[in-house]
């Protein structure tokens, strides 16, 4: 027999800064993210026909590489086997999975008040300025362009602001660049099931 113990913050949140602007509290990151995807499925007045999905996985810290982890088969398995329960062919399970689009939900670090020189003077993201759009050429965000640009599409009809940002990764020679190519992500999936 095998246990395993984890550890955790039990810190009550707080509210801090001049005039209690500013929020620190334990998991705040992936508690955020599971509350804006949860309530936006919950919300009134969603689609008539379709299937939306909020997945919410484990092992985000260590590259979710595990069995249950946003790398593994776990979401794919999940969808086939929803598209089955619509009695769909092996074909309409593809073409499922070829209509939707995946979003992965994070918090991005802000500039730090006291500490703006510590920031990737690339990629200045400031709390309070709107949604952030992380972008990454290696796609650890799970997102591609035409996911970027519906999320930019809304929140420009809608008023929303939002930041970009692009994530610094190293290429195969071990050398720094900078891509800023649009690759967002959120993990709610909407597809256009007619089951």
């Amino acid at each position: 027999m095998f246990f395993e113990i984890s550890l955790y913050n039990c810190d009550r949140p707080e509210l801090f800064g001049l005039s209690q602007e500013f929020l620190s509290a334990p998991r705040l990151d992936n508690l955020v993210s599971v509350k804006a995807c949860v309530d936006g499925l919950l919300k009134e007045g969603g689609r008539r026909d379709g299937v939306d999905m909020v997945a919410l996985f484990d092992h985000e810290e260590i590259g979710n590489r595990t069995k249950q982890g946003a790398a593994s088969a776990l979401l794919s398995v999940v969808m086939e086997k929803i598209c089955r329960s619509f009695d769909y062919s092996d074909e309409d399970c593809l073409n499922s999975h070829f209509r939707s689009f995946l979003l992965s939900v994070d918090v991005a670090h802000g500039v730090h008040p006291n500490q703006p020189g510590k920031s990737d003077v690339t990629n200045l993201v400031y709390p309070g300025n709107g949604v952030v759009l992380k972008t990454e050429c290696c796609q650890r965000y799970a997102t591609d362009g035409v996911a970027v640009g519906a999320i930019r599409g809304i929140c420009e009809r809608q008023g929303i602001p939002y930041q970009m940002f692009g994530r610094r990764i190293k290429n195969f020679l071990n050398t720094p660049f900078q891509m800023r190519y649009p690759v967002l992500s959120y993990m709610v999936m909407k597809t256009t099931w007619n089951g």
